[in-house]
């Protein structure tokens, strides 16, 4: 049976997997910290949260994670995943939206305090995601040289 740290984790997942924003919210502390690697963003607190995922759910409306594994020692995780999306919209009048679908498989490591995820870090390859929605089309040789 599953102990209450992984089906915590559980019902997060299908809570970011619905696109409720105050479902996906309720799982973070006030005090929370959330570090997106890939696009190299820190959420502060729970109002930057909300930004991040509002700008998520609007910019991917069909974003999904898959957990690959998932474990925990204590109040800390390990989670592996697989997320997948059409870049349907874009928040970044710099970028536009593609409408290509993408791919990526990544880690996070969060940290669990009195029932809500206090600190979370996300780990993934955000050239991956790039390629795949045709943003980029290649490492530039400047990145290959000795």
């Amino acid at each position: 049976m599953a102990n209450d740290v992984e089906k915590t984790m559980k019902d997060w997942v299908a809570a970011w997997n619905s696109h409720d924003l105050d479902k996906t919210i309720s799982f973070y502390s006030d005090d929370c910290v959330f570090e997106d690697n890939g696009l190299g963003i820190t959420c502060k607190g729970k109002k930057e949260l909300v930004t991040y995922c509002k700008s998520t759910f609007k910019n991917i409306p069909d974003i999904q994670y898959i957990t690959k594994s998932l474990f925990n020692t204590g109040d800390w995780v390990a989670w592996e995943w697989t997320m997948t999306g059409t870049h349907s919209q874009s928040s970044n009048p710099a970028i536009k939206a593609t409408g290509k679908r993408f791919s990526v498989i990544g880690a996070s490591i969060i940290e669990i305090r009195n029932g809500k995820i206090r600190r979370e870090t996300d780990y993934y390859n955000a050239l991956t995601v790039m390629q795949q929605l045709r943003l980029v089309t290649g490492i530039p040789s400047r990145f290959l040289e000795t």
